[in-house]
């Protein structure tokens, strides 16, 4: 049978029912007027009982057709209400971080970042796959130089981690003999830091990727053929900022971000400091000022105010423990004769 050629216009239709196959979905649309029907684009659903993943697209002859589809909207199929919009209607999409972009094809120079997605399938817009494009929006941090890599088995080792890299990387890649030399070759791996036991030292099941660049961590975030390692589906993200601290070169920006102080504002600018010149002394606090301060904090209100050439107020002293106690008002405790009547019955 040959296959229909694709429609410029089409609509978009979700919330289908799993159960819902396309001659049923075709045979809707006609009862309801909307005729000229080419192509049902339905994709299979994961599991075997199920006809599709909850939407479909539907290829129609005109964009007045497809207006009347859209009309359609929010009519039940299958116990469930269709959600009906044209198929060249992407709001709601959640878009790409441009710095994901900018990472992935801007951090390699001018040269090689026109080979930056060499063997990851350019389409679109983007220049990325659909499986690309969405493991860049599930994304929670920034993208860097390194990679969180997580369900990793307590039998994985640095070496099994470097080889399942490199060997993508140079499926991926595709080198010329007139590159330039210097270039960082294969996956761009700088370090590997696993997290081990102390008294096996086998792989608590997780591990940081610190690369040379962001574009060799994001390259390797979006290749397909590093979803598995020693038959468990990894799970490959951006790495936090704390982490990138750790795995950063000593002496780098990002590795002394933390112990950075802020610069005084009275140190002298560069090539202007004398070392035989006389270094400045903090000022000592003289009497009478420390006399002003003490009169301002106290407003001049204690009576025990003296005349030494200025105001000299002092706050009024705490009586000794042994003299408070001493001055405390006390009881007679002494036994006293009764002087009432004695009352018999």
């Amino acid at each position: 049978n040959q296959i229909p050629v694709r429609s410029r216009h089409s609509v978009w239709v979700g919330n289908l029912s799993f159960s819902t196959d396309e001659a049923k979905l075709k045979d809707w649309f006609e009862r309801r007027g909307v005729e000229g029907i080419s192509r049902v684009h339905m994709p299979k659903g994961l599991r075997r009982n199920e006809s599709n993943r909850g939407f479909a697209y539907v290829d129609l002859p005109s964009e007045e057709v497809v207006k009347s589809a859209i009309q359609l909207s929010e009519n039940p199929l299958d116990g469930r209400k269709l959600l009906i919009k044209s198929g060249s209607d992407y709001t709601g999409r959640p878009e790409i971080d441009p710095t994901n972009l900018a990472a992935l094809t801007g951090m390699e120079g001018e040269d090689q970042g026109a080979s930056s997605l060499a063997g990851l399938g350019k389409k679109g817009k983007t220049g990325l796959t659909k499986t690309a494009q969405k493991i860049l929006r599930s994304q929670k941090h920034p993208p860097g130089p390194t990679l969180f890599v997580g369900n990793l088995s307590f039998q994985s080792t640095e070496e099994g981690i470097r080889e399942l890299l490199e060997n993508s990387a140079r499926r991926r890649d595709e080198w010329s003999k007139g590159e330039k030399q210097g270039t960082i070759r294969g996956a761009g791996i700088r370090k590997v830091r696993m997290g081990t036991f102390e008294d096996t030292g086998k792989c608590k099941g997780f591990a940081f990727i610190d690369f040379h660049t962001p574009a060799h961590a994001t390259r390797t975030l979006i290749d397909p053929r590093n979803s598995y390692l020693d038959g468990r589906k990894l799970i490959l993200q951006f790495a936090g900022a704390d982490a990138v601290r750790r795995g950063a070169p000593k002496g780098s920006a990002a590795a002394s971000s933390q112990h950075s102080k802020p610069r005084s504002t009275d140190a002298p600018a560069p090539g202007s400091f004398d070392p035989n010149a006389p270094l400045p002394k903090k000022h000592k606090e003289t009497q009478e000022e420390r006399r002003a301060r003490r009169a301002m904090v106290n407003g001049g209100s204690d009576p025990r105010q003296r005349q030494r050439g200025s105001a000299d107020v002092r706050p009024p002293r705490r009586e000794k423990p042994g003299a408070a106690l001493a001055n405390a008002k006390r009881e007679s405790l002494g036994i006293v004769a009764s002087q009432g009547n004695k009352i018999s019955f």
